[in-house]
């Protein structure tokens, strides 16, 4: 008989994030050394914008505005709970914010 193994899946592998109006989790979680990744496939709003209010888990050279997704770098060693608004760009018009949503990054995320 074989046996069934379950493919690993890394404890830092990549999270998504839903960021379009009205289907963004409240809470996301990550572990230190991570990467998030807002998804955005929204057609209203073809840009998006991760503001975090407050401290911040993203690294210094991550770009927090893009058109199908925002990828954010957990740096090793960051903890807790950041809070963030999304800012939703239309093609045309004034931009719609939404939230307060979370990051919880912590080590058994």
């Amino acid at each position: 008989m074989g046996t069934i193994t379950t493919p690993a899946v890394s404890a830092i592998a990549a999270r998504t994030v839903v960021a379009e109006p009205n289907q963004t989790p409240k809470t996301s979680k990550v572990r230190p050394g991570g990467i998030l990744v807002f998804s955005n496939r929204s057609h209203d709003f073809p840009t998006i914008e991760i503001e975090f209010i407050g401290p911040s888990p993203a690294s210094p050279t991550d770009i927090l505005t893009g058109t199908g997704s925002v990828v954010v770098h957990v740096p090793p060693g960051t903890v807790g709970d950041f809070k963030y608004q999304i800012q939703h760009f239309p093609a045309a018009g004034a931009p719609t914010t939404t939230g307060t949503f979370i990051v919880r990054s912590c080590i058994t995320c």
